[in-house]
């Protein structure tokens, strides 16, 4: 059971998970979250049934999940339609990662890549829609000195119905792009809030350095 509260976001999950043989997983997740984006909150009912394969250094996830999606108090309905949507979406998930450490590796790199979509059914999904984000970094150290890359390209393509405006890509953020707040980032509505991408490009660079014992300091930039 999990849960997670901030003024933002709401949260509340539980998970089942079968051991296989030979490092696979069935597993099973239902949960409901409520959170507030510039412009409309949304809320969610969602159920996950993934099967998982889980090695060193790679990793591979496909499953199905049904989402119950509800936008509401709008404050700009031709950009943000309040709706309520449900949307059956096949995942797939392929993870490389040789970091020698999960917090602050020196050396090593990732690779991520995630897909998910749906066909529009009038008792299956409201859209047809397909969605992908690739990622992945590249971290090397000459003594204590660490050098990383890390680049992410993502898109969204809407072909029939409606998806979701939670949907889209937001950048902007501590995970993101540092020089912006949550979110803040791409083109706005006439009310300043952002409406989010169909596309999605962003990269880092960062050199971490150590300064005196135990304090270190780190230059990055950031592109979107």
């Amino acid at each position: 059971l999990d849960a997670r509260y901030s003024e933002i976001k709401q949260e509340a999950s539980g998970n089942i998970a079968l051991p296989l043989r030979n490092r696979g997983t069935l597993g099973g997740e239902i949960g409901y979250s409520n959170e507030i984006y510039d412009g409309y909150k949304t809320e969610s009912i969602y159920e996950k049934l993934t099967a998982k394969y889980q090695d060193t250094p790679a990793s591979a996830m496909v499953g199905v999940l049904f989402d119950e999606v509800n936008t509401y108090e709008s404050k700009d309905p031709a950009t943000f339609p309040n709706s309520k949507l449900f949307i059956t979406s096949p995942l797939g998930e392929i993870n490389f990662d040789t970091r020698d450490k999960p917090l602050e590796p020196t050396r090593g790199y990732w690779l991520n890549a995630k897909v998910s979509g749906s066909l529009q059914s009038v008792v299956v999904s409201d859209a047809t829609y397909f969605k992908s984000l690739l990622s992945g970094a590249y971290i090397t150290s000459i003594e204590e000195h660490v050098f990383g890359a890390k680049l992410k390209w993502g898109t969204l393509r809407l072909y029939n119905g409606e998806l979701p405006s939670s949907y889209h890509f937001y950048a902007g953020g501590m995970n993101s792009n540092r020089a912006y707040t949550y979110r803040d980032l791409g083109p706005k509505n006439s009310s300043g809030d952002p409406i989010g991408f169909s596309s999605l490009t962003e990269g880092s660079l960062e050199y971490r350095f150590p300064i005196y014992q135990e304090f270190r300091g780190v230059l990055f930039t950031d592109l979107t």
